[in-house]
């Protein structure tokens, strides 16, 4: 399972596969959720609770039986930008692997002409 933040800039319809939370403001920032749900060890308490044997779904009230700890607001602030920035990081590490493998390969390529 996936979980994502949808900021709402744009008229949206969630199909039957999603699972809409809309958490209380001023008790759990979204992006705090969002880590926490993302987490492995959540996930894989998640994928537990999900039926079906061939499409897997979450039912809406496992997620309701959840507990998730939450910590004061600008401790969820600092854990969601914490996380944020990691993610980041792992982008532009994977886009310098790659860059470097292409430079790699039309290095290796020129080589042939020379």
């Amino acid at each position: 399972m996936t979980v994502a933040v949808f900021d709402g800039s744009r008229p949206s319809v969630a199909g039957s596969q999603f699972c809409v939370i809309r958490p209380h403001a001023g008790v759990l920032l979204p992006a705090y959720l969002r880590w926490f749900l993302n987490l492995s060890s959540t996930q894989e308490n998640l994928n537990a609770r999900a039926r079906g044997s061939y499409v897997r779904s979450l039912p809406a009230s496992a997620l309701g039986e959840f507990e998730i700890p939450l910590p004061p607001l600008p401790r969820q602030r600092a854990i969601a930008e914490l996380h944020e920035l990691r993610l980041r990081e792992k982008y532009m590490m994977e886009t310098l692997a790659s860059s470097r493998a292409t430079l790699i390969d039309r290095v290796i390529l020129h080589s042939f002409q020379a």
